[in-house]
């Protein structure tokens, strides 16, 4: 009897090592082989974008980092009689 273990495929040589073990004890058709080898390929390419994206991802942050505002702006304070504050008012603050 034939114990498999399965777990979280993370290229396609997991796959392949999973192929291996089934062959050995049962006689695969050459279609499901194929559709093995396609899904470890497909596993491949899903694999590399996600990296791409992570570092793309990261690069922007790395970017992002210095254009936050450094301090806290100041807030204006105006006189409560009037509906705008007033050029001076503003370059106290």
């Amino acid at each position: 009897m034939l114990i498999l273990v399965l777990h979280t495929l993370y290229k396609s040589k997991d796959l392949l090592r999973m192929q291996q073990e089934l062959h050995g004890a049962y006689c695969l058709p050459k279609i499901v082989n194929l559709v093995l080898e396609k899904a470890g390929k497909a596993l491949d390419w899903y694999i590399s974008t996600a990296v791409g994206a992570q570092a793309e991802i990261e690069s922007l942050k790395a970017k992002l980092g210095p254009l936050a505002p450094q301090e806290k702006q100041k807030r204006v304070h105006q006189d409560p009689d009037t509906k705008f504050a007033q050029v001076h008012e503003v370059v106290e603050a």
